[in-house]
């Protein structure tokens, strides 16, 4: 599972759109608006029926006045172990992360200030993925980034979730 600047999403419409253009599309929303509060999530939910279907999502919320996003859908072979589908999630999530962080540190640093930026973990502190919040929040935690676990983890457990069924 392989994310680069030429990855194919799909907006709320179910549009289009390769993710330069959605970074690019973010960065013009921030400088139009500077005035806004954001918040710029990325997170991952999987479904395993036959093969694991995953769903990375990148969610921008504008405080108080709603948001938007995009999604990609990734289908794999089937993961039936919990804790390998979970790493692989907040894989895809970081990865992500790091080429959606690096292009907006190469157009303004400044930006990253505005974004108010987190990784949702499809994890919680109720039910069999409690004993892996630990590893998880250490992972990305370690790696630089802020990050929510449900109920707050919206990217990963709502919109995520949303197109992986």
């Amino acid at each position: 599972m392989s994310i680069s600047l030429e990855t194919e999403f799909r907006d709320a419409d179910h549009n289009k759109i390769i993710l330069k253009d959605i970074i690019n599309h973010i960065e013009d929303e921030i400088l139009s608006h500077p005035e806004i509060e954001y918040k710029l999530s990325i997170g991952t939910d999987s479904m395993t029926c036959k093969d694991t279907l995953f769903v990375l999502a990148i969610v921008l919320y504008r405080v108080g006045r709603g948001g938007i996003y995009y999604y990609k859908k990734i289908n794999h072979s089937q993961i039936s172990d919990l804790r390998t589908k979970l790493y692989d999630e907040t894989k895809l999530s970081l990865d992500t992360a790091d080429i959606f962080i690096d292009s907006i540190l190469k157009e303004d640093a400044n930006l990253l200030d505005k974004l108010n930026f987190s990784i949702h973990l499809d994890i919680g502190k109720n039910g069999p993925t409690k004993d892996l919040i630990r590893e998880l929040e250490g992972w990305v935690t370690a790696m630089g980034y802020d990050y929510a676990i449900k109920p707050d983890s919206y990217a990963a457990s709502t919109i995520a979730n949303m197109h992986s069924k």
